[in-house]
C-alpha cells in the first residue's frame, strides 16, 4: 500500500473474494461509513481510487452487482477485480472515512471530495483511466477529467502515465488552471464515457441496493448497573472468540441506526480468559439509559471489529 495514503489515515477495511463467478466485498470495519474515500489495492499497488457519499457497503455492492445498462465504471471495475481474483491475486479495500471534524467557519469541509482529485492526479491509478476517441483520460468516480494523455497506445503498453513534456513557468501555470477548473477544459467537453460504453453515470437513486450484512455470530448480555451507568459491557466467554484483540478500535451500530460510532476493546484485567470489554461511554451511556437496568441486549457480530447492539424484544 502506498505510504502516502497510509500517512493521511487510509486503513485496510476488507477485501474482495471470489464466490463462484461473482465477487463479494468482505468487511472488517467501516462498512457503514458514509462520505468515504476508498482504494482498491493489489500487491501494495493502488489500482483505483473512488469517493462515495453512500455507505461503503452500498457502494461496493454496485461493483459486485452492476446493472446491465448502468454505469460502465461499475462494470469495468468488476471485470478487473474478477480477472485478478481468478488469477489467484488478492484485492484489498482501504478506506478513509470523513470524521466530520473539518470546518471552515461554520461550514463542514468534505474531506473525501476535497482529496479525491488530488490523490488520483498524484498516484495515477491504472483503473482510473478511460478511453475515448483514441485518447485516454484520468477521471474521478464521477468522470471529472483530471488529465488527458495524447498517446494512449504507449500508455497501455507501459501501464503507467506518460511523462509530460517539459513546460516553462507560464505553461505550468496555465496547465494548473486547466487541471483545477474542469468545467472549462476541452478534455471534459470532449469526454463522454468509456470507449466501449458511452452510457452516462447512473444517478445515485438508481444504484443497486447492497446485500444486508452477514453476521459471524451473536451473543447476549444484560444491562448490569455498571454497564447502564458507565456505557460499556463485557463480551464474556460467548463474545470472546468473535471479537478483536486488545486495544483495537471497533465500530458499533446501535438499534436501527445506519451510522456507527467507535469504541475500543479491552482484554486486560477483565477476568478469567481475558474476555473482551467493549467501551464507548459517551455514545453507549445515553443509549443504554433509555432502557431499564437488567434489560437483555443482543450483539450481532459482523466482523471482529464491527458489531450491532440492539435491545432484545420479547
Amino acid at each position: 500500500m502506498d505510504d502516502r495514503l497510509l500517512s493521511i489515515g487510509f486503513e485496510p477495511v476488507g477485501d474482495w473474494e471470489l464466490v463462484g463467478d461473482r465477487i463479494k466485498a468482505r468487511f472488517e470495519r467501516d462498512a457503514g461509513q458514509q462520505n468515504v474515500l476508498y482504494a482498491f489495492v493489489r500487491s501494495a499497488e493502488v489500482m483505483y481510487v473512488g469517493q462515495s457519499e453512500r455507505t461503503l457497503r452500498e457502494r461496493m455492492g454496485n461493483y459486485a452487482s452492476p446493472s446491465a445498462n448502468g454505469n460502465s465504471t461499475n462494470q469495468k471495475i468488476k471485470r478487473n477485480i474478477l480477472e485478478l481474483l481468478r488469477s489467484g491475486e488478492s484485492v484489498e479495500i482501504f478506506a478513509l472515512p470523513d470524521n466530520g471534524l473539518m470546518h471552515y467557519g461554520q461550514f463542514h469541509l468534505n474531506l473525501a471530495a476535497g482529496l479525491e482529485k488530488s490523490i488520483i492526479r498524484k498516484l495515477s491509478p491504472p483503473w482510473n483511466w478511460k478511453s475515448k476517441n483514441g485518447e485516454k483520460f484520468l477521471v474521478t468516480e464521477r468522470d471529472d477529467v483530471i488529465e488527458k494523455v495524447q498517446d494512449p497506445e504507449a500508455r497501455e503498453e507501459q501501464g503507467a502515465a506518460l511523462p509530460a513534456p517539459a513546460m516553462n513557468a507560464q505553461e505550468e501555470t496555465q496547465q494548473g488552471k486547466q487541471n483545477d477548473v474542469h468545467n472549462d477544459t476541452e478534455e471534459e467537453r470532449s469526454y463522454s464515457g468509456d470507449v466501449d460504453d458511452e452510457t452516462p453515470p447512473e444517478p445515485a437513486e438508481s444504484l443497486q441496493p447492497a446485500d444486508p450484512p452477514e453476521t459471524i455470530g451473536s451473543f447476549e448480555f444484560k444491562l448490569e448497573p455498571s454497564y447502564w451507568r458507565e456505557g460499556f459491557f463485557n463480551g464474556r466467554n460467548a463474545g470472546s472468540p468473535l471479537l478483536g484483540e486488545h486495544g483495537a478500535k471497533i465500530e458499533i451500530f446501535y438499534g436501527d441506526e445506519k451510522t456507527p460510532f467507535l469504541g475500543s476493546i479491552n482484554r486486560r484485567n477483565t477476568g478469567p480468559g481475558q474476555t473482551p470489554r467493549i467501551s464507548s461511554g459517551a455514545a453507549l451511556k445515553p443509549r443504554f439509559q433509555r432502557l431499564p437496568e437488567g434489560h437483555t441486549m443482543v450483539v450481532d457480530v459482523y466482523s471482529p471489529l464491527s458489531i450491532r447492539i440492539r435491545p432484545k424484544t420479547e
